[in-house]
């Protein structure tokens, strides 16, 4: 042997019964000199100390814990490992936050989903592609008061704004097909009615207005509404606007 053996030295089989880490983990360790044993035979044998078996189950809480083993490496290493431990606290706690605006995100996409109606399974990767798409538009708090907005007004209040739309939408491509003069007095009505269902769905909180905005000039009116607004209705109800002087 390089060194005399003695009894508060354990064999590598021994550490394995007793900690219940593979052969294999322990000699990994010893690889990336995480836990090296202090002496070996002369037959190249692993001997644990007692020193060395007090690192080991230092490295299996921390492992626990759920630290990678650089980051376990730096915690034994370091003259203050609570650093280490709040920094993976840390990113614990943001992988956390993470994982609940997914969770939340998924509820609303299912929850459209099955108001649709429709098992078309098109139909339904469509409706989870707008609303991811939407949803780049908006902070986790703005998207927090949309949902309690919907939930406010409920399936009755929901379907009376979309019939709101719809009869406003109609009457403006009546007007387009009749070629009115978007000048016309009694258009400035069609366009308070615009911005009045803007604001119910917006709740007149600003930051989501501007993200319903940016919304729909990336994708445009029709993509943007799901195929409710038509591209020459919405840029007529434009030139009302701007010929009614109704700003933007």
């Amino acid at each position: 042997m390089r060194h005399a053996m003695d009894e508060t030295h354990r064999s590598i089989g021994e550490v394995k019964c007793a900690t219940g880490l593979t052969v294999r983990a322990l000699r990994h360790y010893d690889a990336i000199g995480l836990v090296r044993p202090s002496l070996r035979t002369g037959a190249g044998h692993r001997l644990y100390s007692d020193d060395d078996l007090a690192r080991l189950a230092r490295v299996v809480a921390l492992r626990q814990l759920g630290l990678g083993l650089e980051q376990v490496a730096a915690a034994l290493d370091a003259e203050e490992p609570e650093a280490v431990l709040r920094r993976h606290l840390a990113a614990l706690e943001r992988e956390l936050e993470l994982t609940a605006a997914l969770r939340e995100r998924l509820v609303r996409v299912l929850d459209t989903v099955g108001r649709q109606g429709d098992p078309s399974g098109d139909r339904s990767i469509a409706i989870i592609e707008v609303m991811m798409s939407i949803e780049q538009h908006y902070t986790p708090e703005q998207l927090a008061t949309l949902e309690a907005r919907r939930e406010a007004l409920g399936k009755e209040g929901m379907a009376a704004g979309q019939q709101a739309w719809a009869d406003l939408l109609g009457e403006l491509k009546a007007e387009l097909d009749a070629g009115t003069d978007p000048a016309e007095p009694r258009l400035a009505a069609h366009v308070d009615r615009w911005d009045a269902l803007l604001a119910q769905f917006t709740d007149g909180d600003p930051g989501i207005r501007a993200g319903l905005q940016s919304y729909w000039d990336e994708h445009g009116p029709e993509k943007a509404s799901r195929g409710m607004v038509d591209t020459e209705v919405f840029a007529y109800a434009q030139r009302i606007r701007d010929a009614q002087g109704k700003g933007c």
